[in-house]
């Protein structure tokens, strides 16, 4: 497979020349759910390389990255997504507010397994049924997953607070739209 994989400073730089296959082929690439460890690690160790080149023309192609599945994944690609992101910030600050979002989300969703998890040891029930719908067990293997999942969040959190200056200003815009999404998710877990 590692002959399929395409070169990014290559792709980017034929991007910005106006052929898009070897491009269209990296963001199906980073966008296969199946995508293995060491593909994606060495995608991300060419990425961050690449983070200065990354303008406003490359959203899409940061989009994808910051849709990536990677915090449950193995520390190779917990630590190498957390450089990539590091550069990535550092080089174009106008990617921070997204970045900080994707981090909110992958925190909402971890918050609110923990809280599946407290009424499911509150009401000592096991959730088999919600509305027709067959709804997961919480195990403690998921619980460890969570937890690691929030150890990489906060970790990354940390690292960016210490990379960007004006990262103070921005986490308190996208802190103020989470915690309304938080309190509306309160809302409707109370009704139910």
């Amino acid at each position: 497979m590692a002959e399929d994989l395409v070169q990014v400073a290559h792709a980017i730089a034929a991007h910005r020349q106006g052929s898009c296959n070897e491009y269209d082929k990296l963001l199906s690439q980073l966008s296969d759910p199946d995508i293995t460890n060491p593909t994606l690690m060495t995608y991300l160790k060419q990425l961050k390389d690449c983070a200065a080149l990354l303008d406003k023309e490359h959203e899409v192609l940061v989009g994808v990255m910051l849709k990536l599945s990677w915090s449950s994944r193995g520390n190779g690609v917990v630590r190498d997504y957390k450089a990539f992101i590091l550069n990535l910030v550092s080089s174009h600050t106008f990617y921070l507010r997204a970045c900080l979002r994707m981090i909110n989300k992958l925190s909402a969703v971890v918050m609110l397994s923990v809280s599946v998890t407290l009424v499911c040891r509150t009401f000592r029930k096991e959730l088999v049924k919600v509305k027709g719908e067959t709804v997961a067990v919480v195990t403690e293997e998921r619980r460890r997953e969570d937890k690691g999942v929030f150890v990489h969040l906060h970790s990354l959190l940390k690292s960016i607070i210490q990379t960007v200056p004006m990262y103070v200003c921005t986490v308190q815009a996208v802190i103020r739209v989470a915690q309304h999404h938080c309190k509306v998710v309160q809302l409707r877990c109370r009704v139910a």
